[in-house]
């Protein structure tokens, strides 16, 4: 265990469980991201060199969150799980997004399991084409008021998906 888990331990939370998350936040290669502040309701703490985190937390708040390379990330505790939680990122791709015909907002959800939730939000101009960055790989739920959207990868359509009103 680093220092700072030692140091943290002091304060009440050595493992996750009811009292709050201790883990490692990798990309999908599995190695440690450092320097992404990891929140819950009560508490913050920024990642050291070895990804690792403790943050505190109370019930019915049972989740950390982050923003990583513009996504938002949220990982809910799952019951039964203990000791120090590797949080995995998933593998991303680069893509665009054209707009709907009307002005939106759409809302791209990714739920990857156990317990991880990512996000990205995303104004829309009518028919305009937006460079997203590094999204996951995996199709997303899309909420928005619009009838349909296409996703590209390299310039290639990859998905053309329905939406609805959240």
């Amino acid at each position: 265990m680093s220092l700072f888990l030692l140091l943290f331990a002091c304060h009440g939370v050595t493992e996750t469980g009811d009292a709050g998350m201790v883990g490692r936040l990798l990309d999908a290669g599995g190695q440690p991201i450092s320097d992404v502040v990891v929140r819950t309701v009560e508490a913050e703490f920024r990642t050291d060199a070895e990804g690792e985190f403790a943050v505190g937390w109370k019930k019915p708040d049972h989740y950390v969150f982050f923003t990583h390379q513009g996504l938002f990330y949220q990982r809910t505790w799952q019951d039964g799980e203990g000791g120090i939680l590797n949080v995995h990122l998933p593998a991303t791709r680069g893509a665009e997004l054209t707009c709907p015909a009307e002005d939106t907002a759409l809302t791209l959800l990714w739920s990857i399991p156990p317990g991880l939730e990512v996000r990205r939000t995303q104004k829309c101009t009518s028919g305009a084409v937006i460079h997203l960055g590094q999204i996951p790989e995996s199709v997303p739920i899309v909420q928005g008021e619009a009838d349909s959207l296409t996703l590209y990868d390299d310039g290639t359509s990859i998905r053309v998906v329905a939406v609805g009103v959240p």
